[in-house]
């Protein structure tokens, strides 16, 4: 089914756009099964690579493995059918069973987390202000505080502690019209968190497939700072829609984002942008900005890896009192600034997250691939 598509020539095979090699993976037709490759697993993704094509395959945890094998035998079978030498490589993500968005995630839009390589940048500020702005522009949101050892969203909103169940749900408490789960809501304020790795990921498995977040145009995942346990179960246990990327302006902040930019390529996350807190302070007596972490790192990272730059946040002493205490409510009428440098990241946002969207069902041009003698 192949054959009108490739053509090898001189060492060169050319190859119809990679959507369309995927549209055509995903009917190939098992016989045995009486399935088209579509019913039997989820092809994520189809990419060049030197020697031949990559194929990013998703299924669940309990899929055997001689069941994988034999997809990737079809798979590879139809291709080389008609592409002697063609090179196909096969990688699986594989998520927990009770992660399908059949339950708990079922009615959630959009799942956008927010990650820095580094602690101390903001990072669950930028969160809660966040989902605070799409609260008040009449969007349904949700805010999941993923940061086991360091949680603090619910202290910046003042949420409760969730006291009831929907079946086997635990139903999430609202603050400011946000929903909000975290880790604080479970042991008192100065309980230290002393878990390893394998337990903080079965603890934040449970607040991603355990609770009730209902109806949401938005989850936002506040990562904890760093490349560890959490940010791999997440990936292996949901699909996020797109990370938004902290960082202040200094060499030591930028160069741990780095970090985070390789790990969420290694687990298929895209990435729609990067903020740049703690850009600078305006001086109450000479009204002139002080750029105290340095100048322009955000937006030179942004440019080095053809990131969005969603902007610069500064320093306002009266939000981060005003967090403090708790009083989400008034940031945004207290400082109007703040507000609008929101409503742009926002604008910014959208159009990033509408673009990935539309990038994964609109068909490539066609491209070459060069064989290695």
């Amino acid at each position: 089914m192949f054959r009108k598509f490739f053509q090898k020539k001189r060492n060169v095979v050319k190859v119809p756009p990679l959507e369309q090699i995927k549209s055509m993976i995903n009917a190939i037709y098992d016989s045995k099964t009486q399935k088209k490759i579509s019913e039997l697993t989820q092809v994520l993704k189809v990419e060049s690579e030197n020697d031949g094509l990559r194929v990013i395959l998703q299924a669940s945890q309990d899929l055997q493995l001689k069941k994988r094998a034999d997809i990737e035998a079809l798979i590879e079978g139809s291709l080389k059918n008609n592409i002697k030498d063609l090179n196909v490589k096969f990688i699986w993500r594989l998520v927990s069973p009770v992660a399908s968005k059949s339950s708990s995630l079922a009615k959630v839009k959009n799942i956008i987390g927010i990650a820095s390589g580094k602690g101390g940048v903001g990072k669950s500020t930028v969160s809660v202000l966040f989902s605070h702005f799409l609260a008040t522009k009449g969007l349904k949101v949700g805010l999941l505080d993923l940061d086991v050892y360091g949680p603090s969203a619910s202290l910046m909103t003042k949420a409760g502690d969730p006291n009831a169940l929907n079946g086997n749900l635990l139903i999430p408490p609202v603050a400011s019209g946000i929903k909000v789960i975290s880790p604080a809501m479970f042991s008192t304020a100065s309980q230290a968190q002393i878990l390893r790795g394998p337990m903080a990921g079965n603890v934040i498995k449970q607040f991603l497939t355990q609770v009730d977040w209902g109806e949401l145009d938005y989850l936002v995942l506040d990562y904890p700072p760093g490349t560890g346990d959490i940010q791999i179960t997440v990936s292996q246990t949901i699909s996020v829609d797109g990370v938004i990327l902290v960082t202040t302006p200094q060499n030591i902040a930028t160069s741990d984002v780095v970090k985070s930019i390789n790990m969420f390529d290694k687990l298929n996350t895209p990435i729609l942008g990067l903020i740049e807190n703690m850009s600078f302070f305006t001086c109450n007596s000479c009204s002139k900005k002080h750029e105290i972490f340095g100048t322009g790192g955000g937006q030179k990272l942004a440019q080095q890896y053809g990131f969005a730059n969603f902007g610069q946040l500064p320093l306002f002493a009266e939000v981060l009192d005003l967090l403090d205490n708790g009083k989400i409510d008034h940031v945004f009428s207290t400082n109007t600034d703040l507000e609008k440098i929101f409503s742009s990241l926002y604008k910014a946002f959208k159009h990033q997250l509408s673009e990935r969207k539309r990038m994964e069902s609109k068909e490539l041009g066609a491209f070459t691939l060069k064989w290695r003698n």
